[in-house]
C-alpha cells in the first residue's frame, strides 16, 4: 500500500490531466488508473474473493466497496464519509480491531489506523472525483451538523488533507480564503467574541455556526501537517488571507490562523514570518485599535484572562478571552500602529 500510495502522490500532475477523460469515461472498468490500483491491492489481500449467490464480491479489507466496485459513482462526501469513519474506527478500538484492518499487526504492513489512513489516500489519489470536489467533501463533513465523535473526526480529516499531495491542498487553501467571506464573519458588525466560543458546545447544540468547524480543521492541518504541508501556508497568509481582513472578526479568525503555524517552527522563522505577516495586513484602523487596546493590557493580564470593553462598532460590547499564544504577537500592534499615523 506505501508503494501504492507514494506512486500515485509522485503521479499528482498526471492524473490531475486525465481527470476530463476520466469523467467522460464510459465504462468505469476501463479506467487505467482504478485498474493499476486494484491488480496490486486484490493480490495483496493474499485470499479468495467468497462466491455469494450473487457472485464473487471483493472483500474490501483495503479499499471500500464504494470504489472497488462501483467507482467512487456517487457524491463525494459519501464515500468520503466512509473513508473518514473507517479511519476513526481503526484509531479507537478498544480491544479487537475492526474487521477491514488486519486483526494482527505485526505482520501486517502497517497498524490498524495506518493501513486505514493509507488505504483512504490511496482510494482518494485515485478517485475518478476531482481534487476541489474531493475537498469541497472533506469540508462539508466537519462543518455540517450533526457530527459524530467530533474530536475524533476533525482528527481524521485533518489527517488525510496533511498526507494528499498539492491538487488538493492548493484546493483546501481556496477553501480557506473563501471562508472569510462567510456571512458569520464577513459582515461590518459581525461579533469577534465567536470566534473563542466552545466548538464542543457548538457541536453539541446543533448550532449552524460553520467558522469555528474550519477554524478547528485548520488547526487539525497544522498540527499534523509536515513540511510538505506547512509549506504552503507562509504564502498562503501573506499573499492571500491577510488581504481579506476587513474586520474585528475577521482579524481574530485571521490571528487563530497563524498562531498555529507559528507554533509549529523554529523561534528564528517564526519572528521573520511575524513581523512579515504583520506588515502586509491590510486591516481597517477600527480593527487595529481592537486589537491595540488587548495588546496594551499585556503587561498586566493573564493569559486566558477576559475583557470587556467598547468596540469600534456602535451598540457592540464584547467580551472575549485571550488564549496565551495570542500574547507576543499583539504585542506587536501598537507599534504598528504607531508606525501608520507616522
Amino acid at each position: 500500500m506505501n508503494f501504492l500510495y507514494t506512486t500515485l502522490y509522485s503521479l499528482d500532475d498526471i492524473l490531475l490531466a486525465h481527470q476530463q477523460e476520466a469523467a467522460n469515461c464510459q465504462s468505469f472498468l476501463s479506467r487505467p488508473v482504478r485498474k493499476f490500483v486494484l491488480e496490486i491491492v486484490l493480490k495483496l489481500e493474499q485470499e479468495e474473493i467468497p462466491q455469494t449467490p450473487l457472485g464473487r464480491n471483493p472483500v474490501g479489507k483495503l479499499l471500500t466497496s464504494d470504489f472497488i466496485q462501483l467507482d467512487h459513482q456517487m457524491s463525494p462526501i459519501k464515500f468520503c464519509r466512509t473513508l473518514v469513519e473507517r479511519i476513526v474506527q481503526a484509531s479507537t478500538y478498544t480491544h479487537q480491531p475492526p474487521s477491514f484492518v488486519h486483526s494482527d499487526w505485526r505482520f501486517a504492513e502497517f497498524p490498524p489506523a495506518a493501513q486505514a489512513l493509507t488505504s483512504a489516500w490511496v482510494e482518494l489519489l485515485a478517485s475518478r472525483h476531482s481534487p476541489a470536489d474531493i475537498i469541497d467533501a472533506l469540508v462539508q463533513l466537519a462543518i455540517r451538523r450533526p457530527i459524530s465523535r467530533p474530536q475524533d473526526t476533525l482528527n481524521a480529516l485533518g489527517l488525510l488533507l496533511t498526507g494528499l499531495p498539492s491538487s488538493f491542498q492548493s484546493a483546501f487553501s481556496d477553501k480557506i480564503e473563501q471562508s472569510f467571506d462567510w456571512e458569520q464573519i464577513s459582515k461590518i458588525n459581525s461579533d469577534p467574541s465567536q470566534l473563542f466560543e466552545s466548538l464542543s458546545n457548538e457541536v453539541y447544540l446543533h448550532s449552524e455556526s460553520k467558522i469555528l468547524s474550519m477554524l478547528a480543521l485548520f488547526h487539525s492541518f497544522c498540527q499534523h501537517g509536515g513540511n510538505n504541508s506547512l509549506n504552503i501556508i507562509p504564502d498562503l497568509i501573506v499573499q492571500r488571507l491577510s488581504k481579506k481582513v476587513k474586520n474585528e472578526a475577521q482579524l481574530i479568525y485571521f490571528l487563530r490562523i497563524v498562531m498555529p503555524y507559528l507554533q509549529r517552527i523554529t523561534e528564528r522563522e517564526r519572528h521573520r514570518h511575524m513581523i512579515e505577516i504583520l506588515w502586509n495586513t491590510t486591516v481597517e484602523p477600527s480593527s487595529l485599535l481592537f486589537v491595540s487596546r488587548i495588546a496594551q493590557k499585556k503587561g498586566r493580564v493573564t493569559p486566558g484572562a477576559s475583557f470587556c470593553f467598547s468596540s469600534p462598532v456602535p451598540s457592540l460590547f464584547t467580551q472575549v478571552f485571550i488564549p496565551r499564544h495570542f500574547l507576543s504577537f499583539l504585542s506587536l500592534f501598537p507599534n504598528y500602529i504607531k508606525n501608520l499615523k507616522n
